[in-house]
């Protein structure tokens, strides 16, 4: 069996700049998630997109983080092959790297509501601090 450099395939292309697209998008559904504005009416977005982003979001992560697992073994599998596949691996670590970080926006969020005795999830109106709710008052 000779070892020669064999170009990468479409397939393999396609697959990770998919999977970069949907890390992308999952970074701007994370950013909208965890902005305090976009939860109320001052922040102007439309009450569809917020739906949106509440019904969606974590199936939409779960199934970026199933990509993810799946284009990268296909990549890491087909490592002999050396000269496209490097450019493969280096947006497949750059999607990572954007799934990771907005893992870590999600997380460090909750684990911030946490630490103030707030739900998890939490996000208050910009002028009223939060109070648990006691019924009867």
């Amino acid at each position: 069996m000779s070892r020669y450099h064999e170009p990468s395939t479409w397939l393999d292309r396609v697959a990770v700049c998919f999977c970069l697209f949907a890390t992308f998008i999952l970074m701007q559904l994370t950013a909208w998630k965890e902005n305090e504005y976009f939860w109320t009416m001052s922040g102007g977005y439309a009450i569809w997109l917020r739906e949106l982003v509440y019904f969606i979001y974590y199936p939409y992560f779960l199934g970026t983080f199933i990509c993810l697992l799946i284009t990268s073994r296909f990549v890491l599998l087909k490592l002999y092959r050396k000269r496209m596949m490097n450019r493969c691996m280096l947006f497949l670590f750059l999607a990572w790297v954007v799934f990771g970080s907005s893992g870590a926006l999600l997380v460090a969020n909750n684990f911030l509501n946490l630490l103030e005795g707030r739900p998890l999830h939490y996000h208050a109106p910009m002028d009223q601090p939060y109070r648990p709710y006691e019924p009867g008052r």
